[in-house]
């Protein structure tokens, strides 16, 4: 019996370890560094496309009045147009024309430069709504906008630009509220909207934009609370808005080893800052009973106790606390505290119990250690 065991122990710990070293190996797209070489743009845009958008912006933008023109509507490869930057097939990646003197609309035209990485109007008279056409330019690294006049709300669409490090749109008159679809902007290091006439909340999503480092809202008219994510930020006018930050939550629960029927879960939930009114009919658990609830100010613990085979959930709404400026959290928060192992109740762990809990861990619903320990504890006995 023992050696049965012990062999059936063996074989599931060996494929445990030797899945988790296959999947470290493993390396995601979002590991390798960024490629600078644009990728492909749709095979039916060209460079006659790419120059058909220069001549847009041309006509459109008063360019026989530009401060400099040179080479623009003439015969020459677009590269040598002043302001235009080529590749080696003669897509257009760089438009870069600050301080020239271009006034009126944008044509939406300017959505076909898919190659397009670095666009600079900056100091410019443009005026008009900025091109939801812009959302195309998948590519873009840069978009600088700043110092014209520029109105009406920020495209959503500017939300699929997933390359883009740095937006700058200050400076115009820019009105609406701040699209939460720039939160998807992973890659922004700086986001630059001050001096509009912006207005609403600051998108929670923003939150999400880890690798930000410069952030300008001031001179707008914001009102709410700041999202707590935007807290660390190096460069920022935060304080200068007036605004308190948001109310956020984060929990921890002991779950180094396997969750038993037998045993209850102690769980800890901290706020970022104390609030007021969160009690035990906050709390929802599924497959799951919530005991030993206490705490005040931002710390709180608790119990979740496991009452059937399956998983295990626990879940706080958004809006259940509020904080002394009168703001709750905007967020809900779940998690899944794993599966119960001991179905029997006689505080042991079965071989069947023991293959449970590998193939869970196979289907992604626990970690390798929990799997590991629940077959530890089968090999004890």
């Amino acid at each position: 019996m023992i050696m049965g065991r012990m062999a059936f122990a063996v074989t599931v710990v060996s494929s445990l370890v030797l899945l988790g070293g296959l999947t470290a190996g493993v390396v995601s797209a979002g590991d390798q560094a960024a490629d600078i070489t644009p990728r492909q743009g749709i095979a039916t845009q060209t460079t006659e496309s790419d120059r058909a958008a220069l001549v847009a912006l041309y006509n459109a933008t008063d360019g026989p009045n530009w401060e400099r023109n040179t080479y623009w509507l003439s015969d020459v490869p677009i590269g040598r147009w002043y302001g235009v930057g080529t590749d080696d097939s003669g897509r257009v990646v760089a438009l870069d024309l600050p301080h020239n003197q271009l006034s009126g609309e944008l044509p939406g035209e300017l959505g076909n430069l898919t190659n397009l990485t670095f666009l600079q109007f900056i100091g410019n008279q443009l005026s008009g709504e900025i091109p939801e056409e812009l959302g195309n330019l998948t590519n873009l690294r840069y978009m600088l906008l700043y110092g014209n006049q520029l109105s009406g709300e920020i495209p959503s669409e500017l939300g699929s630009l997933i390359d883009l490090t740095e937006l700058g749109l200050g400076s115009n008159e820019l009105s609406g509220e701040i699209p939460a679809e720039l939160g998807r902007l992973t890659n922004l290091e700086s986001l630059a909207l001050a001096d509009n006439q912006l207005s609403g909340g600051i998108p929670e999503e923003l939150g999400n934009l880890t690798n930000l480092y410069s952030l300008y809202l001031g001179g707008n008219r914001l009102t709410g609370c700041i999202p707590w994510g935007l807290r660390e930020i190096e460069g920022h006018d935060l304080y200068e808005l007036g605004l308190p930050f948001c109310v956020s939550m984060y929990a921890t629960m002991n779950t180094e080893t396997p969750v038993r029927l037998d045993s209850a879960i102690p769980v800890t939930v901290t706020f970022s800052k104390p609030v007021f009114g969160f009690t035990i009919d906050d709390i929802n658990v599924a497959n799951g009973d919530v005991s030993k609830f206490t705490g005040s100010g931002a710390v709180y613990t608790f119990n979740v106790t496991p009452k059937a085979i399956g998983e295990v959930t626990v879940n706080i709404a958004a809006g259940v606390v509020t904080d002394a400026d009168g703001y709750g959290n905007k967020t809900p928060w779940t998690v899944s505290l794993g599966i119960p192992y001991d179905d029997d109740g006689n505080a042991s762990i079965s071989k069947d119990e023991a293959i449970t809990a590998v193939i869970d861990y196979f289907n992604g619903r626990i970690t390798k250690e929990q799997a590991i320990a629940v077959i530890i504890l089968y090999f004890n006995g």
